[in-house]
């Protein structure tokens, strides 16, 4: 009986992080997708610009929040922290302002923040669970900036609240689908991990074309062709190796290929 082999992934050079901008490049990619599509599919409103603001101020306090929770205290930056922090503040004060009901979305994505950082903090970087509330967050913020441009639609289980709503479960099952993949690649290698990321690649699909069939959204060929080409990525890469920057390169254009296949269906 054989054992699976894994190809390692060479990590990049390491350099020392100043703690202004984040050393995880391909997840500017997972931020950027939902807040384009939940953006595209509601159509630009003001509020779209200090909600975007707001975003990416906060994605690089969460990130400067990782990297201070990884870092002996000797050597913490916090100044790129309180500066983000602040900036994302004073944006979502802005936002509340014209659109006061996003503010019921802030405990769910409070709740996954802290989730992720409490992996990093028990020492847990780079874990599923990291990643996984992360990714869930970042999710989010596709049916909240539509929500920002279209107050109540939401609600509505037809039409565009639907399209929004399968938008978000593709754009969630990518995302945690390349949470497992990353993880094969980089943090936690070994085989049941691998298995465990094909077969929810794998569920995926299966999921993608049903949900497609049922509401008719989405055309159930481009998802099935997309999570197949995200099947093969999770069962083929982590045999052959990559560099910590080709995976980040792989996932900019996975991501790419997301927001393609939803906003070519959606405008």
């Amino acid at each position: 009986m054989t054992t699976l082999e894994l190809s390692p992934a060479t990590p990049a050079p390491r350099h020392v992080s100043s703690g202004w901008l984040p050393s995880r490049h391909g997840a500017w990619a997972l931020l950027a997708v939902p807040l384009v599509v939940g953006v595209t599919i509601a159509g630009w409103q003001p509020v779209h610009a200090p909600l975007t603001i707001a975003w990416v101020a906060g994605f690089l306090a969460f990130e400067a929040a990782r990297g201070w929770l990884g870092t002996p205290r000797a050597e913490r930056v916090t100044r790129p922290f309180y500066t983000y922090a602040a900036v994302a503040a004073g944006a979502g004060v802005v936002v509340l302002v014209q659109e006061p009901l996003l503010a019921l979305w802030l405990p769910a994505f409070a709740s996954l923040v802290a989730v992720s950082l409490g992996a990093v903090h028990r020492g847990r970087a780079g874990s599923v669970v990291d990643g996984g509330g992360a990714v869930l967050a970042a999710s989010l913020m596709l049916p909240v900036a539509f929500d920002a441009g279209a107050p109540g639609a939401l609600v509505a289980m037809h039409g565009v609240g639907m399209t929004v709503w399968v938008a978000f479960a593709v754009v969630l099952a990518y995302s945690f689908g390349t949470v497992l993949y990353v993880s094969t690649m980089l943090a936690e290698r070994g085989p049941r991990l691998y298995a465990a990321s094909i077969g929810f690649h794998a569920v995926a699909l299966v999921l993608m074309r049903v949900v497609a069939m049922s509401t008719r959204v989405f055309h159930p060929v481009s998802l099935v062709l997309l999570f197949g080409a995200l099947v093969m990525r999770a069962a083929v890469l982590p045999r052959r190796g990559a560099t910590s920057t080709e995976v980040a390169v792989s996932e900019a254009g996975a991501a790419l290929a997301v927001a393609a296949v939803l906003l070519l269906q959606t405008t």
